[in-house]
């Protein structure tokens, strides 16, 4: 009699679908998270966040369409790996941060006290020159507060607020506030 066994060595596998799993949850041009993983990340701070505070910045790069059409997709391409470089290192760890189509972006971070300086900071960080182009950024910003734990209003309302730069004079950023929905038709 004897017995017939088969050692099988899973680790090959397991790590292939960690990198399936990583790769599904990030912009490959980028690194930076997708949409929908910076959203389910950030819908768990939000609904486990009790008594913190979070905003929501939405941007995206000022006259991006002039840049491709000018001087090609690969320079385009290039500007968005510039942003999303200066993004990342100018923002903590526990920042979350994603390419949301294009040329849009969120980072969606705590803050306390005010929450002005730290937009500030980030906003000037991710704007200037690149190979002759002039990055410049539109920039919507919502907070938590008043939504609570609702990560689809708090992005709406940040949505809002960047029309509002974008229809006013561009590379800037505005906080969201209500009377922005009657000037965009509740965009």
């Amino acid at each position: 009699e004897g017995a017939v066994c088969r050692v099988m060595d899973d680790n090959d596998s397991t790590m292939t679908i960690k990198k399936l799993q990583h790769a599904a949850r990030r912009d490959p041009m980028t690194g930076l998270y997708n949409h929908s993983a910076a959203r389910d990340r950030s819908q768990k701070l939000l609904n486990c966040g009790e008594g913190k505070r979070y905003l929501l910045a939405l941007m995206d790069i000022d006259n991006f369409k002039l840049a491709n059409d000018s001087r090609g997709h690969l320079f385009g391409d290039s500007i968005i790996e510039v942003v999303a470089a200066r993004i990342k290192d100018n923002i903590r760890s526990a920042d979350i941060a994603a390419r949301v189509g294009g040329d849009e972006f969120i980072v969606f971070m705590e803050y306390r006290g005010k929450a002005e300086p730290q937009i500030k900071r980030v906003f000037n960080k991710l704007c200037g020159e690149y190979d002759g182009f002039d990055i410049t950024m539109s920039m919507g910003i919502a907070v938590s507060d008043d939504d609570g734990n609702d990560f689809d209003a708090v992005f709406k309302k940040a949505d809002t607020a960047m029309y509002a730069v974008k229809k006013s004079k561009k590379h800037a950023y505005k906080f969201y506030d209500p009377s922005m929905d009657s000037i965009l038709g509740g965009k």
